[in-house]
């Protein structure tokens, strides 16, 4: 039995010089602590158990996080400018945080070999884009329908399993041909703390592979 523990600290200096509207916004700095926990056992010679617990986060690059992008035009009646549609940076956007847990188990005698592993993630602040059609200003230019990224307030959820199957068969003294056949099923499914599904996701993956080889030239 093993045991490994780990500890990453970041200290975050977003220096960045950005102003909206003739508001200068103030340099932010923080920190941030992951613990993770691995242990493996392998008390029985044909089996393997894996645990895993972990934290983590994701600071948002600055072309996320002061990303703008749009048109305009200018309006003569008034001499200024009006835009449409405009992407809009958000000074105020947080790294994404996730908790995962993973566990496995793993049996392999012979030319045989069986696996199983399930996972369960939380992921707190997930980076979403808001579209909005009130009006604002940016940079002295009028915008009708705008858009940002945003950190997402509900908690998502993930969550799946993974079975593998594998044998193989060898022919000749030397091993001079071999046949391998691969099958594995995967499930993963995911929602928001609201109750809802993650949409877009494929819930069922089934997989099958054969291959040959014969003296070291597989097909």
């Amino acid at each position: 039995m093993s045991l490994t523990v780990g500890l990453r600290y970041d200290q975050i200096f977003d220096l960045t010089a950005f102003e909206i509207d003739s508001a200068q916004r103030q340099s932010q700095f923080y920190f941030n602590v992951s613990p993770r926990i691995g242990l493996v056992n392998r008390t029985w010679k044909s089996w393997t158990f894996k645990d895993f617990f972990g934290q983590g986060f994701l600071q948002p690059p600055p072309a996320i996080k002061y990303r703008q992008s749009g048109t305009f035009t200018f309006n003569q009646n008034d001499n200024t400018f009006i835009s449409n549609f405009w992407s809009l940076p958000n000074p105020a956007l947080g790294p994404e945080r996730n908790n995962a847990l993973e566990a496995s188990a793993r049996y392999s005698k012979g030319d045989f070999t069986a696996s199983i592993n399930g996972y369960f993630s939380r992921l707190r602040n997930a980076w979403i884009t808001e579209r909005r059609s009130d009006s604002t200003t940016f940079v002295g230019v009028t915008i009708t329908d705008w858009e940002r990224t945003i950190n997402n307030p509900e908690t998502q959820y993930f969550y799946g399993t993974t079975c593998n199957l594998a044998y193989r068969m060898v022919f000749g003294a030397e091993e001079q041909f071999k046949i391998q056949i691969k099958t594995s099923y995967s499930y993963s499914n995911g929602a928001l703390s609201s109750g809802l599904n993650i949409p877009f996701t494929a819930a069922h993956k089934a997989k099958a592979r054969l291959q040959k080889a014969q003296y070291n030239i597989s097909w």
